[in-house]
C-alpha cells in the first residue's frame, strides 16, 4: 500500500475509533429527544447564522484577492462551499486548496500565488479562531481550562510573529515544503508569499478590515454553536461556550483524522464536562459534525461545476498543445 493511502487509512481508524470511544456509553434515545425537544426560537436562529457567516466568508476571500484580479462576490462565495464538500473527506481543510486551480484558471496566475492566498486566508482563520478562544477562556472558572490560556496566547503570538517578519516566514516555508516540492516551485512560492505580504503590511488599514471580518466570522461561528447549547439547556454563558468551542474546533483541526471526526467530539466532552451531562455534550459533538455535513453538501453542485469547467479547460489546452497536420 502506498504511504499517501496508508495514512488516509490511519486517520480513519483513528477517528472511527475515537468517536466509537466517545460515544459508547452515551443513550443515543436521550440524544434524539434533545433534538426533538430543543428550543425552537433558540435553534432557528443558530441555522439562521449559515447565511451570514457563508456571505461574509466568499467577501473576505474576495478581499484578499489581489483587487486587479475579477472575481466576483458569488465566485468566491460558491468556492467557498466547493471547498467544503472537499473538507467532508480529508484531514485539516485540505479542500480549501481547491481554490488554488480557481484562481489559477480563473485569474489566470501562477498556482504559487493561490496557494500564498490560501494559507492566508487560513493563517487570518486560526488567528481569529485563537483569540476567540483566548477571551473566552479568560471567562472560565476551572483550573484546566485556565492552563489553556498560556498554549492558546503563545500560538497566536507565534503567527503574528510570522506574519510581520518575512525572514522568520520564509524560513519556516523552506522547513516545511522543501520535503514536498522542487527547489523551483519553492522559489516560485516564497516570492509570491513574500509579494503578498509585502501588499498586505503596506495596506495596514485593508489588513485590519479583513482581520475585523475574520473575528466577525469566527464569532458567529462560535455563537451559532452556543445558540444551540442554549437550545437544549446547557447553561454556559456565550464567552464560556466561546472559549471552550474554540479549543475543540482547534483540536479537530490536527491531522490525525479527516474531518476532525472524533478528536473534536473527545474535546468538547472534555472540556463541556462541568457544564453538560454526557448526553447533552454528545448532542453538541453532532451538532458541530452536522454543521460541516451541511455545508459540504451544500458545495456538492458548486464543487461539481468547477470540476466540470476544469476539465473542459484541461481539454482547451491539450488542444492548442497538439500541433496541426495536414
Amino acid at each position: 500500500m502506498k504511504p499517501k493511502k496508508l495514512k488516509y487509512l490511519i486517520s480513519i481508524v483513528i477517528g472511527v475509533t475515537l468517536f466509537a470511544y466517545v460515544y459508547h456509553t452515551v443513550d443515543f434515545s436521550n440524544v434524539i429527544t434533545l433534538f426533538q425537544s430543543a428550543k425552537p426560537n433558540y435553534l432557528v436562529l443558530s441555522l439562521f447564522l449559515f447565511i451570514p457567516t457563508t456571505i461574509l466568508t466568499g467577501y473576505r476571500f474576495q478581499l484578499i484577492i489581489p483587487s486587479d484580479k475579477d472575481v466576483s462576490l458569488w465566485d468566491c462565495i460558491r468556492l467557498f462551499l466547493a471547498a467544503c464538500s472537499l473538507n467532508l473527506v480529508l484531514p485539516s481543510k485540505a479542500g480549501d486548496l481547491s481554490k488554488v486551480f480557481f484562481i489559477n484558471q480563473h485569474c489566470n496566475t501562477p498556482k504559487s500565488l493561490g496557494f500564498g492566498l490560501v494559507i492566508f486566508e487560513r493563517a487570518m482563520d486560526l488567528a481569529a479562531l485563537l483569540f476567540c478562544g483566548l477571551i473566552g477562556l479568560t471567562f472560565c472558572n476551572t483550573q484546566k481550562q485556565l492552563l489553556l490560556i498560556p498554549i492558546i496566547a503563545s500560538s497566536l503570538l507565534i503567527i503574528i510573529l510570522f506574519f510581520l517578519s518575512k525572514k522568520l516566514l520564509s524560513k519556516f516555508i523552506q522547513t516545511i515544503l522543501s520535503r514536498f516540492i522542487s527547489d523551483k516551485n519553492l522559489n516560485s512560492f516564497q516570492e509570491s508569499i513574500s509579494e503578498l505580504q509585502d501588499q498586505l503590511l503596506a495596506t495596514p488599514y485593508r489588513t485590519a478590515y479583513i482581520a475585523t471580518l475574520s473575528l466577525l466570522v469566527w464569532a458567529m461561528h462560535l455563537m451559532q454553536i452556543w445558540l444551540f447549547c442554549c437550545s437544549i439547556g446547557i447553561q454556559v454563558s456565550p464567552f464560556q461556550g466561546m472559549g471552550l468551542t474554540s479549543v475543540a474546533i482547534l483540536v479537530g483541526l490536527l491531522p490525525l483524522t479527516f474531518a476532525g471526526l472524533g478528536t473534536r467530539d473527545a474535546a468538547l466532552f472534555f472540556l463541556y464536562k462541568p457544564f453538560a451531562s454526557i448526553d447533552q455534550a454528545a448532542t453538541i459533538g453532532l451538532f458541530c459534525s452536522l454543521r460541516y455535513v451541511v455545508m459540504g453538501i451544500a458545495g456538492v453542485p458548486f464543487f461539481g461545476h468547477y470540476i466540470i469547467n476544469y476539465k473542459k479547460n484541461l481539454g482547451e489546452q491539450s488542444k492548442t498543445e497538439v500541433p496541426m497536420t495536414k
